[in-house]
């Protein structure tokens, strides 16, 4: 259920060319099962007009409520034709079974919301273009081995003024979160040093002072604001506090 209401996401029936009579009348009369927490079974008009049978011909359906971590994610509708109910036995069956979809639609969103936010960690952690020095040809290719998460290794080539240009790659001890945001700070500032005409020793001096002053609060920050939003906590022994950039 969106902001629009619920909406139809997948419809069977015994027999095959019944299939499109009962999307079309559910998608006309969409269950509203009368507790929005609970996962109770409730009464649900049995579609027989749409199914072909008599008015007033026999036939029950139960509106499941699926619900995950207490937050309602849709309703599971299940019906027979020619009885007038379900045995208990088959109604605690399908309770037990909503709980089940409900759990796995949970695990599969928690899955999705983290995939997302690694993939935006992700991209955020590769510059969006490599110089073009003259006279050079370049080509780059980032394949980490890990493809659940951001990883802790970057790269950069950028020009440094005065006709230098400087290439660097670069790995954070661990990976995660924390790990790209130690990278989302080191590779801007990496940059201007570098432009400001310090030699290797110098920028990496500098770079260190920044991260030690810096990386770990704002790496704390972020990884109490991803475990809100959803995502995984850090295992114990890789977080910032133990972190080395190279």
């Amino acid at each position: 259920a969106g902001a629009g209401g619920p909406r139809l996401a997948r419809v069977w029936h015994g027999s095959e060319n019944r299939i499109e009579e009962l999307r079309r009348a559910l998608e006309k009369d969409a269950p509203h099962p009368s507790d929005p927490s609970g996962s109770g079974p409730a009464d649900y008009p049995w579609p027989g007009e749409a199914l072909g049978d008599e008015p007033g011909g026999p036939g029950s359906a139960l509106a499941y409520r699926l619900v995950a971590g207490g937050r309602p994610l849709g309703t599971l509708v299940i019906g027979r034709s020619g009885a007038a109910g379900f045995p208990d036995e088959i109604t605690g069956l399908v309770e037990d079974l909503s709980r089940r979809v409900a759990l796995a639609i949970g695990a599969a969103r928690q899955y999705a919301r983290q995939a997302t936010i690694s993939a935006v960690l992700q991209r955020g952690l590769l510059p969006g273009a490599v110089a073009e020095i003259p006279g050079m040809r370049s080509a780059l290719v980032y394949e980490p081995c890990d493809k659940g998460g951001p990883s802790g290794d970057f790269y950069d080539l950028f020009p440094a003024g005065d006709g230098r240009w400087c290439f660097a790659v670069g790995d954070v001890q661990g990976k995660g979160p924390e790990a790209a945001v130690v990278i989302g700070l080191a590779r801007p500032w990496l940059r201007l040093l570098a432009r400001e005409g310090y030699r290797v020793a110098d920028v990496l001096d500098r770079l260190n002072q920044l991260l030690l002053d810096d990386a770990t609060e704002a790496a704390d920050a972020a990884a109490r604001a991803l475990v809100a939003a959803g995502a995984r906590p850090t295992p114990p022994g890789d977080g910032p506090q133990t972190r080395f950039l190279s």
